[in-house]
């Protein structure tokens, strides 16, 4: 059977409180160990950067804060590939979206990941430098990794 290779991407600045928490996944992955054929990245912005991470990989879950205004600050929500443009960084200002980048990249002829979604934490303070997250996104930050751990245990491919 052939491995599936499989990228996480945590998206956001750990330096500006909630914005932090896709981050803050991923360090949170790697100290509980999470599977070893799992690449593990922080990046912290999306458009053609966040495109660039995925080469090579048949599949890719993107964490990060969302902004719904509809929900309290900590609510964990799975995202299918169409909503992560709502996330707060799968999107660049300074170049595209993630959907018109994996467009480009594909028609270039590069190898992107058939199976892509996501997990958005919403997020409260995003604009306030600092390090440290709302309490309830704290929280959050461990809901995501266990949803994420539940998940890849799921797979076929991790037995």
């Amino acid at each position: 059977m052939k491995k599936i290779r499989t990228i996480l991407i945590g998206l956001g600045n750990p330096y500006l409180g909630d914005d932090g928490v896709g981050v803050q996944v991923v360090r949170r992955l790697r100290e509980v160990g999470a599977h070893e054929s799992l690449t593990l990245v922080e990046l912290p912005v999306g458009g053609m950067r966040l495109m660039e991470c995925m080469v090579g990989y048949d599949r890719a879950i993107i964490v990060d804060a969302v902004q719904t205004g509809r929900h309290e600050p900590g609510l964990v929500m799975k995202l299918k590939r169409a909503e992560l443009d709502h996330s707060l960084h799968s999107t660049c200002s300074h170049d595209t979206n993630l959907e018109w980048a994996l467009e480009t990249g594909r028609s270039l002829g590069l190898v992107l990941p058939s199976e892509i979604w996501g997990w958005g934490i919403e997020a409260g303070r995003v604009d306030t430098f600092g390090e440290r997250m709302s309490p309830a996104v704290v929280q959050a930050v461990l809901i995501t990794v266990k949803a994420i751990l539940t998940d890849l245990a799921s797979f076929e491919d991790y037995s």
